[in-house]
């Protein structure tokens, strides 16, 4: 029985010189500079010094200076919202209720050819997908797509819904989880992503991808395809 107690302290003081070791190590590896975990690479012309804000606050005659009030601040953004072709509005005077959801299906197509037609058209050369893989014609990549932006049981007028983002997502160009790059070697610039929706946010929906899979929706700053799992109708 004594062996036993003494084999059980023995176990026990050596658990807790585990979790102290434990302990230091994760101290000292936040107290270490970051720059020794991971080097940082700066563009040409870039230095480290330029990512502080006093390097640019220094540049100022008087960086305390007020340059716009809050209330010229939401007049500028009044403005935005009205303006035509910015791409921006309040959803909260959205004034359609309801749609032609066969038209709008329509008009949803005839957009996603014309921006695949673009996309491989320009000097963007955007011809990959998340693989590596080339396409000789857009038909090849974007056809799939663009072909996905039409509901199948779209039929005549339909109520405008209004949606809320339960998770942070992303508004998309296509409905679909294929990437689209103009350079294989550069995944992280990607065609698909427009803009990041954060949780809580407002969504207005005007149609459903052809596989159920995606919302065809408005938000303050654009619109585009949001995962349909990503947001609460």
């Amino acid at each position: 029985m004594r062996r036993k107690c003494m084999d059980k302290r023995a176990a026990s003081r050596l658990a807790a010189a585990a979790v102290a070791l434990v302990m230091v190590f994760v101290m000292a590896l936040a107290m270490m500079p970051q720059q020794s975990l991971a080097a940082v690479t700066y563009l040409p012309d870039v230095s480290a010094e330029m990512s502080k804000p006093a390097y640019w606050s220094g540049k100022m005659d008087d960086p305390e200076k007020t340059l716009v009030s809050m209330a010229e601040i939401q007049e500028i953004n009044d403005a935005i919202a009205a303006a035509p072709g910015t791409g921006t509005g309040n959803l909260a005077t959205f004034s359609q209720t309801e749609f032609d959801s066969e038209a709008a299906a329509q008009a949803l197509y005839n957009s996603a050819v014309s921006d695949a037609e673009y996309f491989f058209g320009s000097p963007n050369y955007a011809r990959y997908d998340g693989y590596g893989n080339g396409y000789s014609t857009w038909e090849g990549m974007y056809r799939a797509m663009a072909e996905n932006c039409i509901d199948d049981e779209a039929s005549g007028m339909k109520p405008v819904q209004y949606a809320i983002c339960t998770k942070r997502t992303n508004v998309l160009s296509f409905p679909s989880t294929e990437k689209i790059l103009d350079d294989p070697t550069d995944p992280d610039f990607d065609y698909q992503y427009q803009t990041a929706v954060r949780v809580g946010e407002p969504i207005i929906i005007k149609a459903r991808s052809k596989d159920h899979r995606f919302y065809s929706a408005v938000t303050t700053c654009t619109s585009g395809w949001i995962p349909a799992e990503d947001i609460a109708i």
